[in-house]
């Protein structure tokens, strides 16, 4: 099967996904909108939505997928795996809900609302890690084998668990829905798992618990494990991180969260396909490989990405007063979401091409190197959080963000070419880079006379700007780049 075979056939996955996660989204502005309770939820799911950001996108695999792929005794490591992991995360938990009122204290110092209250829904929550940290392991090893697609299916599960409880709380209102919520996550959580154990034991072998040994290999991948998950959700640790200045402003965490959920579908779409991909297909392979893999996949990933960030930006207060604005989301929520959107996206291509650029590196066993690079972004992002948060507020810390990505970038970038030498500038390249340019060109003229001629769109109006921006770009590359439409499948 061919690269863009492989990476449609996980798209459509993660399209159901986001799909549903849309309906996710609009049925929470809807129940809960931006107010005291929504900032509650939000800061409550955002410790176990992080950990399930960072885990979906590969974080754990990335750590896993090498060192499985070279053993020799896959199923004896995999057992391993398993049976330490189960420990450690047991382990995690317990100390998390002992601290959790500390733990709430260090990432919402500035909450304004009960503290009882968010302590009891994110221990409720927080066990959700456990479950997922054992699904991730076995997506990974489904990911190995090369089952794309169900591993993309994995996760409209929670989604599905909290559209029917949203559903419900809707219909039924109650004082007690956050509880409600809450405990979805779990089930969903505990669905999950049981999903992917099943298909693992069916499609590849079934894992089971053993008395854990510790190995070379076992020792290999616990010593790379932190610095791949860290190396791997830059832009998650940083959203965690922002939550701490984020909760001095009420309502902001809604703004974050709504706009973050948009900027996350292109992410999701286009540099988790493109990195969960390419990651298996380059292990153990040569330099000349895994050079033009990754040349394809940055063609690739810079012609979706380009168009996608400036459709985001330009369309962005359109987007969100169609789809989120009701009474318990007003239109001035509306305008302060669709800032930080609009700012958060223009971190899009380096948050993408630094999931490709990651693929390589763990493709190598490196993984100190990404973690110094993400450790100085990191560092950037609270600077620069703390120097811009008096000047310009909350969208002060959606601007630190997208320096720090695009630092967390270009540092990744000269160590990819000083360490390995695998990026090549070659024909296909140039021409890609070229022809977005040109198409980009376009598209914003495009864009700009569809609003002039539709200026307050509803959703058939969105639909018809997008479907013909899409096509009038498209058109414009294929016609730059229809010799070398082959070389990119």
């Amino acid at each position: 099967m061919s690269f863009l075979k492989y990476v449609s056939s996980y798209s459509i996955g993660i399209i159901i996904s986001r799909i549903l996660g849309f309906i996710r989204d609009l049925l929470f502005a809807r129940t809960i909108g931006t107010g005291l309770i929504a900032d509650i939820f939000f800061i409550s799911f955002r410790l176990p939505n992080v950990f399930r950001s960072i885990f979906a996108e590969g974080a754990f695999s990335s750590a896993f997928l090498p060192i499985y792929s070279s053993s020799k005794y896959k199923k004896t490591f995999a057992n391993n795996t398993y049976s330490l992991l189960i420990l450690f995360m047991l382990g995690l938990c317990i100390i998390a809900e002992i601290f959790m009122p500390s733990i709430l204290q260090f990432i919402a110092p500035n909450f304004l609302g009960n503290y009882d209250t968010i302590t009891l829904v994110a221990r409720i929550m927080f066990p959700y890690i456990f479950f997922l940290s054992i699904t991730s392991l076995f997506t990974a090893i489904l990911q190995a084998n090369k089952h794309f697609a169900i591993i993309s299916l994995t996760y409209t599960i929670l989604n599905i668990c909290l559209i029917i409880s949203l559903v419900i709380c809707y219909i039924f209102p109650s004082s007690n829905h956050l509880i409600y919520l809450a405990c979805t996550v779990i089930i969903a959580g505990f669905l999950q798992l049981l999903w992917v154990g099943y298909l693992c034991k069916h499609l590849v072998f079934e894992v089971f618990f053993v008395k854990p040994r510790i190995s070379q290999e076992i020792h290999t991948l616990y010593t790379r494990i932190l610095p791949s998950i860290l190396s791997a959700s830059v832009y998650q640790v940083n959203v965690l991180v922002d939550t701490v200045f984020i909760t001095s402003y009420a309502g902001a965490t809604s703004f974050f969260y709504y706009a973050d959920r948009f900027n996350q579908l292109p992410i999701a779409l286009i540099g988790i396909s493109i990195s969960t991909v390419l990651m298996p297909l380059i292990s153990d392979k040569s330099k000349g490989y895994i050079s033009s893999s990754l040349n394809k996949a940055f063609a690739f990933a810079i012609l979706l990405i380009i168009p996608t960030t400036i459709g985001l930006y330009m369309i962005a207060e359109n987007v969100i007063r169609v789809f989120l604005v009701n009474n318990k989301f007003s239109i001035n929520d509306a305008y302060h979401t669709a800032l930080i959107l609009k700012i958060l996206c223009l971190s899009l291509p380096a948050v993408i091409l630094n999931k490709i650029m990651l693929s390589v590196y763990f493709s190598y066993g490196n993984t100190k190197t990404p973690l110094y690079c993400s450790i100085i972004a990191m560092l950037t992002n609270v600077c620069l959080d703390i120097a811009l948060i008096h000047k310009y507020h909350y969208t002060g810390i959606a601007i630190a963000t997208i320096i720090s990505v695009w630092i967390n970038f270009l540092l990744l970038l000269f160590k990819l070419h000083k360490k390995y030498n695998v990026l090549q500038v070659n024909d296909l390249l140039i021409r890609t880079i070229t022809a977005v340019l040109i198409s980009s060109i376009g598209l914003i003229i495009t864009l700009q006379l569809l609003m002039i001629y539709i200026p307050q769109p509803g959703y058939l109006g969105i639909l018809s700007i997008v479907a013909i921006s899409v096509l009038v770009y498209f058109t414009m590359a294929s016609c730059i780049l229809h010799k070398y439409i082959p070389s990119l499948m």
